[in-house]
């Protein structure tokens, strides 16, 4: 899959310097800052809105939290003038390490200090003095690089083991940079800083860009992307918040078709048949317990219920006592301690797509990926198409139920039980397309697509054939797709990909023989750019 547009939106780095931390003898017995007591931040030149790292000495407090200020000034009191940012507790150490503090939005440009303080302004402890920049600060920027290569979307959210892409601009040029994922949830767990991702140097105008990987065990909730540059006297940074997702999906190797690889599919489970077992894995789960697993039709409505062992959750996956370690056969890629939850559907489900498992987890709700019911029948199958409309070339997917089931040798394309094939009934793509062996409850999922060559205007029947099922040479039209008018944008300077930088040149073809939709070439008579949620459209 490709990289996306690395839309560069102005937020700020932060440093991390954990080593900054200097014992503190101390031996008051009321909550007050230690003499001697130190606090400092990083890094020193942020903009306004953007996060800073605060790190004191140990045993700086004895008290069990700490007010911090943002001041123009170093004295060592709390005036008026002082606002608070933020009460966090401090650690075992009486102390701060890592701490994240989001310098407002409204900050004018200037110099400014924290002030901390836990006995309410009777004893103050100073920061360094650092910049608030407002001139074209530091920004950074993050993307789920992995759902962006499944799905062409942008958005920094996503699950724990992605690829995330991280893109910084107006950075120190020609400097290495550091990367850093803190969970701003310290006060729960303790250890802010969970990983530090070594970076590239930036270019000559203080740009770049990296893929980092989420660790797998991380919880869901919000984390900071941190990323800085420079020496030590004069460092610039930026930070970007990124939501990571729980997500749960069921085993459902048992049942695919010969050759299937060993991952998340959208296979079936057997429809009309009851007490069937399924093993379910999870990543980025919230610490609990399993309280209950309904089963959901597409429609949202709750069919059956699952009965599972007890079961709980920590370090985002599944942690027993009853869990059931997984068959690496089956699902990969596992990390070696990911163990999955057996959950048995009492009731027989209907054939039908759609249908997810929805888990409550000490009262929250995680709903699993999507998968089908099906059973085999002799020619009486139906199917899918997703999405239905579209411009510019065809990539959609078909998924079908109630095919002949799949036979486990096939030595050729169109040899062996199950082999179905469909179609789309276009002028310029009447041949066949897709292609797939239905597993063995007769369900296939597989893609359709145009290789690239944009779909004329019209809505166009889809056809499926099952080559096996008594009368299979008399295809059956189980869809439509509506294409509608496209051209396509390509980036001249990117390798003629669909993303691209800030004034590079962008290359506008209409013609159905390179990625639009019109038969002839046209004089357009303007284009227009319009910022999305996933990049920016352009109206012709």
């Amino acid at each position: 899959m490709d990289e996306k547009k690395c839309f560069l939106s102005k937020v700020l780095l932060v440093a991390i310097l954990a080593s900054l931390v200097i014992p503190f003898a101390t031996s008051y017995a009321s909550a007050t800052a230690s003499s001697g007591a130190t606090a400092q931040v990083l890094p020193t030149v942020v903009g306004p809105g953007n996060a800073v790292l605060v790190n004191t000495s140990l045993n700086a407090f004895t008290g069990g939290s700490v007010e911090i200020y943002l001041s123009t000034n170093n004295l060592a009191t709390i005036s008026s003038t002082d606002t608070l940012l933020a009460t966090v507790p401090l650690n075992s150490n009486h102390a701060l390490l890592n701490q994240n503090v989001t310098i407002p939005s409204s900050a004018s440009r200037g110099y400014y200090y924290l002030k901390l303080t836990d006995d309410k302004g009777a004893t103050v402890v100073v920061s360094n003095k650092f910049l608030v920049q407002t001139i074209t600060p530091p920004s950074l920027f993050v993307c789920d690089y992995t759902i962006f290569q499944q799905t062409g979307v942008v958005g920094s959210q996503g699950y724990p083991g992605d690829t995330v892409r991280v893109c910084g601009s107006n950075f120190l040029p020609n400097e290495p940079v550091k990367i850093y994922l803190i969970d701003e949830l310290i006060s729960s767990n303790g250890t802010p800083v969970i990983k530090t991702y070594p970076g590239p140097t930036t270019d000559s105008n203080g740009n770049f860009h990296a893929n980092v990987i989420l660790p797998t065990d991380l919880i869901t909730g919000t984390y900071l992307f941190v990323a800085i540059n420079g020496g030590d006297l004069y460092r610039f940074g930026a930070s970007a918040t990124f939501q990571v997702l729980p997500v749960i999906y069921p085993d459902l190797y048992q049942y695919a078709p010969p050759g299937t690889q060993n991952a998340y599919n959208l296979y079936s489970v057997r429809a009309d048949s009851a007490y069937q077992t399924l093993v379910f894995y999870g990543f980025g789960l919230p610490t609990g317990t399993l309280e209950s697993v309904q089963i959901e039709n597409a429609q949202g409505q709750v069919v059956a219920t699952g009965v599972f062992p007890q079961t709980q959750t920590s370090g985002g996956v599944f942690s027993g006592p009853y869990t059931t370690a997984p068959n690496f056969t089956k699902v990969m890629p596992l990390p070696n301690n990911k163990i999955g939850v057996n959950v048995t559907i009492v009731q027989p489900l209907a054939p039908g797509f759609g249908y997810v498992a929805v888990f409550d987890i000490s009262g929250v709700s995680i709903t699993s990926y999507p998968f089908i019911a099906s059973v085999p029948t002799n020619g009486l199958f139906s199917a899918q198409i997703s999405p239905s409309s579209g411009s510019g070339p065809i990539d959609v997917q078909i998924q079908a139920i109630g095919l002949i089931a799949g036979d486990p040798f096939h030595p050729s394309p169109f040899a062996g039980a199950g082999s179905v094939v469909a179609q789309l009934l276009a002028p310029i793509l009447n041949t066949q397309v897709g292609f797939a062996i239905a597993d063995k409850n007769g369900a296939a999922v597989f893609s359709l697509s145009s290789n690239g060559v944009g779909i004329p205007n019209g809505t166009y029947p889809v056809e499926l054939q099952d080559y096996y099922a008594s009368g299979a040479y008399v295809p059956k039209v189980v869809a439509y797709y509506t294409a509608t008018p496209s051209f396509g944008v390509q980036d001249i300077y990117n390798g003629y990909n669909t993303f691209g930088y800030v004034g590079d040149t962008l290359l506008l073809d209409g013609l159905a023989s390179n990625f639009g939709s019109f038969p002839s070439a046209f004089q357009a008579t303007s284009v227009t750019f319009t910022s999305a949620a996933n990049g920016y459209s352009v109206t012709v």
